[in-house]
């Protein structure tokens, strides 16, 4: 018997990864930056929050998918997080 997938119809939009470099200007691939864990100290960098436009994406096409798929009330309130700059 086949498994349903809880998001079936659910597409992930496609995502264009913009090119980041490091220090020096040598280009970091996508998820290359470290060889482990990053450093504790980098979860509170607030520079380049358009690196995260990416999950934002994801996630507005996520709620638009919810909102029709399920009976659900969706309200916009732009408080809690406003847009990320540069998207």
């Amino acid at each position: 018997m086949r498994k349903l997938s809880m998001l079936q119809g659910y597409q992930r939009p496609k995502i264009t990864h913009n090119a980041y470099t490091d220090d020096s200007g040598a280009p970091i691939g996508y998820g290359q930056r470290w060889d482990d864990q990053p450093p504790a100290e980098t979860y509170s960098v607030t520079a380049h929050p358009q690196r995260f436009s990416p999950v934002q994406v994801v996630a507005e096409a996520l709620v638009e998918w919810i909102c029709e798929f399920y009976k659900v009330r969706c309200f916009e309130d732009p408080r809690p997080s406003g847009p990320i700059a540069g998207t």
